[in-house]
């Protein structure tokens, strides 16, 4: 049995830092992407991004670790 409450978790706390990411409902996009794009890249993204982008937010300045997930999802989303 894989214990799947962990990974949920972890993906539901993300949720907040990719819509900051990829824009408000007014701004939909970055770069020319849109929701559905950065939807595909969230659901294909390794546990370190999903962890980084639970983590922005957290601390008045993102560590390291953090800023290179994001970095992370942000070339794979623009890609």
């Amino acid at each position: 049995m894989i214990p799947l409450k962990p990974i949920v978790e972890v993906k539901v706390a993300a949720l907040p830092a990719v819509h900051a990411l990829t824009g408000t409902d007014n701004t939909g996009s970055l770069v020319g992407k849109g929701k559905l794009t950065c939807r595909k890249a969230f659901k294909n993204a390794d546990h370190g991004i999903i962890t980084a982008l639970a983590s922005l937010g957290t601390n008045e300045t993102p560590s390291k670790v953090t800023l290179a997930g994001i970095e992370k999802f942000v070339a794979k989303y623009i890609s």
